[in-house]
């Protein structure tokens, strides 16, 4: 039987990867990438426990808008940091502005005035 992931996640298991999601979403590590690590649930697993636990999908979404406040801190960092190159600065701080623009409008979405 081939090695792979395992397609029920229950009991202990699920409960340690649902705090490990919640921990990594909160420092900023996007969904898709957390999905990819070895010892966690697949993407799709990942939205099947959302849609069906909604504490979870709760504790995703707070966990996600702190994660934007952490790729902002990280946005800071880049920018203060002397030792990169200020076009690879701007690339990052750049593609990270964007993803939090969107990811959490509330805080850094574009402000339209009506």
């Amino acid at each position: 039987m081939p090695a792979g992931r395992p397609k029920i996640w229950v009991g202990e298991k699920l409960e340690k990867a649902k705090e490990g999601i919640i921990e990594q979403l909160s420092l900023g590590v996007p969904m898709g990438t957390i999905a990819k690590q070895e010892g966690m649930p697949s993407i799709m697993q990942i939205w099947r426990m959302e849609r069906d636990d909604e504490k979870f999908r709760e504790d995703v979404a707070r966990a996600s808008e702190q994660g934007t406040n952490m790729m902002a801190a990280q946005c800071i960092e880049i920018a203060d940091d002397p030792d990169i190159d200020p076009k690879n600065k701007r690339v990052m701080v750049d593609t990270r502005l964007k993803l939090i623009g969107k990811w959490n409008r509330k805080i850094y979405g574009d402000k339209l005035d009506q």
